[in-house]
């Protein structure tokens, strides 16, 4: 999975998932739902190796990831998951470290 999907699930989990085992995780799961449906209608996969063309788990990959210069589209994919998850959890106050138990 991309990187800056991953992130992007890490903070809408942070802002919207469950603070007790006993709480539904589906408002979580649906945001989560949201931000991979919009990423993958804009970029057709939501799959690093797909977006990329390389495989990084291999030297030849991390090469031709580099060769190609492809950092500047792993910047688009996170300034664009960025917004998405903005759009989602607009309205959504953070939660109080100090008193959320689940940190």
């Amino acid at each position: 999975m991309c990187g800056a999907i991953s992130g992007g699930i890490l903070a809408i989990s942070l802002f919207t998932g469950r603070s007790s085992p006993d709480e539904s995780v589906e408002s979580c799961y649906g945001h989560v739902r949201d931000l991979i449906e919009r990423f993958q209608s804009k970029y057709g996969s939501s799959n690093c190796e797909v977006l990329t063309g390389c495989d990084l788990d291999t030297s030849e990959g991390m090469k031709k990831f580099e060769d190609s210069n492809l950092l500047g589209k792993c910047v688009e994919y996170a300034e664009e998951v960025t917004g998405i998850v903005m759009e989602i959890l607009d309205g959504h106050e953070r939660p109080d470290n100090d008193t959320d138990d689940r940190i």
